[in-house]
């Protein structure tokens, strides 16, 4: 549900009103007791759009703010190692199919396995221990908690100091990318775009102004999501494969997937570095403007 920016009703009540409806998606997953790869998935999407829509609330969001902003994250941590396993393989086939001659078909089957196998005992120790579900409860607060949600303002003028919050971050992570060059600032300017792009997705397509960015933000965030993945895909044939795979075929498969991540970085900095290296206030002005 995207939010209108200029009808009779409140951007505030809007918001709740997708809030709950975003809410009752998730504990209907989460009750269900899935973990297929779907299920996972929606989940882990659901809770991400929740945390920017508690983001754009933060000043007027009432005492359960942080408490809600904890519980999302602990559900998030808690389907992240199935999560991870299920993106290793998609990231897997994808390099396979891009490059066959990175991923010889043994290495592609043996590898598989060994995911697939690691991922069907993480999701029967998560059912066993029931996590999932004893984190239902305080999944169900912010349901309650929703109602204290507040914003100053209408219209646009509502959302801003949220969302300069979140742009703010995004300038800072991509400084501290740059300066490091590291694969881990690289993730965490990742973070912060895709933070930025959900808050503005909750938006009505047509009540965004030109110029805000946000399909550069879309573009780049996936190139950096499929950076991390194929770093992390080569950090795992590094280490879990050199005990199970040739030598040569971990060297080709982890190279790869090394320097086609590195090629992602720059060309995510081509695509969102301009957005994020406005100031906020300038990025702002786009918003505002009739």
């Amino acid at each position: 549900m995207r939010i209108a920016l200029f009808t009779s009703t409140s951007v505030a009540h809007a918001l709740r009103r997708a809030a709950r409806i975003e809410l009752e998606r998730l504990l209907e997953l989460m009750e269900s007791g899935s973990l297929d790869v779907a299920a996972v998935h929606r989940m882990r999407r659901s809770t991400k759009r929740l945390a920017a829509m508690i983001d754009l609330t933060r000043a007027g969001g009432g005492p359960g703010w942080k408490r809600a902003r904890t519980a999302l994250r602990t559900v998030r941590r808690v389907l992240s190692p199935v999560r991870d396993l299920d993106v290793m393989m998609e990231t897997l086939d994808a390099l396979s199919e891009a490059d066959p001659a990175a991923v010889l078909p043994g290495t592609r089957a043996h590898l598989r396995r060994r995911v697939a196998l690691q991922r069907r005992r993480t999701a029967d120790a998560l059912r066993k221990d029931a996590a999932l579900a004893a984190l239902i409860p305080g999944v169900r607060r912010i349901v309650a908690d929703t109602r204290h949600w507040r914003l100053d303002g209408s219209g646009i003028d509502a959302l801003v100091p949220g969302l300069m919050r979140a742009h703010r971050r995004c300038r800072q992570a991509l400084v501290q990318a740059q300066r490091t060059g590291s694969a881990d600032a690289f993730h965490r300017w990742r973070r912060r775009l895709n933070a930025l792009r959900l808050q503005l997705s909750l938006i009505r397509r047509s009540d965004l102004p030109r110029g805000t960015g946000a399909s550069a933000l879309i573009k780049g965030a996936r190139q950096l999501g499929d950076a991390n993945n194929l770093a992390v895909l080569a950090e795992y044939v590094s280490s879990e494969g050199a005990t199970l795979l040739p030598a040569l075929d971990c060297a080709r498969l982890s190279t790869t997937a090394e320097r086609r991540s590195r090629v992602l970085r720059r060309a995510a900095v081509g695509t969102a570095g301009r957005l994020c290296s406005m100031t906020t206030a300038s990025w702002v002005r786009t918003l505002t403007r009739a």
